[in-house]
């Protein structure tokens, strides 16, 4: 095994659980509280597959308001900014949207377990 520079995958993990906190206005604590208290009312976890469609449509949520938000800003915001004096500084009507999109972690076990079938079905 080699070792690969970079953060440690707990620590990106908690970083990137403390921005989802953050923005539902709760602690890390109080989010794991949640999913803890949550997780026997699921039947199943959602797979790598769910998980990737649901980041996509997360994705095409924020490309189609982003869209429309530069479609408005750059036409009646320019106008806008202009009737208020504002010369050609941007004042935005409509803010753009970046969704902190949840973390696949399916996806790295579903990798893990087909390397190890690789290994273990087709060693010599």
């Amino acid at each position: 095994m080699e070792y690969l520079p970079g953060e440690k995958l707990t620590t990106a993990v908690r970083r990137k659980y403390e921005r989802i906190a953050e923005a539902r206005g709760m602690t890390l604590e109080q989010l794991r509280e949640e999913f803890t208290k949550n997780r026997g009312s699921q039947s199943s976890t959602p797979t790598s597959f769910q998980i990737s469609a649901f980041r996509r449509f997360l994705r095409f949520c924020d490309f189609f308001w982003n869209s429309v938000a530069t479609l408005v800003n750059y036409s009646v915001g320019a106008l806008y900014s202009v009737g208020l004096g504002y010369g050609t500084s941007r004042l935005y009507i409509i803010r753009y949207r970046h969704t902190e999109l949840p973390i696949n972690t399916a996806a790295p076990v579903d990798l893990l377990i087909d390397v190890h079938a690789y290994q273990i079905f087709n060693s010599r």
